[in-house]
C-alpha cells in the first residue's frame, strides 16, 4: 500500500484558491471603472476554471475581508470593486 500524502493535497488546493483569487483581481482590473458584478465574476470563473460559483463568492469575500477588494452599491446593482486607496495594476 503507497502511503498518501494529505499535505500534498492541501498545497493543491492551497494553489487552486490562490489562483483563482489572483483571476478575480485580473479581472476586476481589468473591467470598465475596475468593478464588475459578483454572479457576473461567479457564471464566467466558475466555467473558466472549473471550479463551484460557491468558490469563486468564498474567494471574493476573503479578498473584501483582506481589503483587495470591496462591495459597492449602485442601486439597483452590486459590484465588486477595487478600493481607490489600492495601487494594483494589471498583470497580464
Amino acid at each position: 500500500m503507497v502511503p498518501t500524502r494529505p499535505w500534498k493535497e492541501v498545497e493543491i488546493i492551497v494553489n487552486e484558491q490562490e489562483r483563482l483569487r489572483k483571476a478575480i483581481l485580473d479581472m476586476v482590473l481589468a473591467a470598465p471603472r475596475r468593478r464588475l458584478k459578483p454572479h457576473e465574476l461567479g457564471r464566467v470563473l466558475s466555467h473558466q476554471m472549473e471550479v463551484s460559483r460557491h468558490s469563486v463568492q468564498e474567494a471574493i469575500e476573503s479578498l473584501v475581508q483582506e481589503g483587495h477588494l470591496r462591495f459597492s452599491y449602485d442601486d439597483p446593482a452590486s459590484y465588486v470593486e477595487v478600493p481607490e486607496s489600492a495601487s494594483y495594476q494589471e498583470t497580464s
